[in-house]
């Protein structure tokens, strides 16, 4: 009998956290943008945490494009060590771009970098812009385990006390009526 208040209690409670959760996966994150000026032959770029897909928006002041890569933290580390991008597999790899938007798919939460060099033999002003889509895919899906959670046990309950209460008056019927041990002999 005392289980049954707890576990109500239990399934309200996962049901409310399952709800903020839900609710908070879709709150906008903030935008991140960083302008850099680049010579031909050197890279710039920023190292930024992502625990779920990223939007990138890049503007440039260049009709002769820029490269573009997103690398994983690992990769950024060989590429700074062996001084080349050769020896890593980038999630991102454009050539000869101006003005674009992309959405990197992350693949595990962690530190992330991206790396801009002009495309041709000039210095090249890019402007990059970090925003993650909603909803936020991580807290969505754990939202939605737990609301589901909470509402399967509030169900379970409620099932039970209804076959609780018919029963109960399924016994009074029978008691009323006479029907019984007594109602046999």
């Amino acid at each position: 009998m005392m289980l049954k208040p707890l576990a109500a209690r239990c399934g309200k409670f996962l049901l409310i956290v399952g709800f903020t959760f839900l609710l908070v996966s879709l709150i906008p994150s903030g935008e991140y943008g960083d302008g850099t000026i680049v010579d031909y032959g050197a890279y710039r770029g920023r190292v930024f945490n992502a625990a779920g897909n990223v939007e990138m928006d890049v503007y440039t002041y260049t009709t002769n494009g820029l490269c573009f890569y997103v690398l994983t933290y690992d990769d950024l580390i060989v590429a700074l060590e062996d001084a080349s991008l050769e020896n890593i597999h980038p999630l991102v790899a454009l050539e000869g771009v101006t003005n674009f938007s992309l959405v990197v798919e992350i693949p595990v939460p962690g530190l992330y970098a991206y790396l801009g060099t002009p495309y041709r033999n000039e210095t090249v002003f890019f402007n990059t812009v970090l925003k993650q889509p909603l909803p936020h895919t991580g807290l969505l899906f754990i939202g939605m385990a737990l609301a589901a959670g909470g509402l399967m046990l509030l169900l379970v309950i409620q099932l039970a006390l209804r076959i609780q209460h018919y029963d109960r008056e399924y016994k009074n019927h029978i008691l009323s009526s006479g029907v019984g041990h007594r109602g046999l002999e």
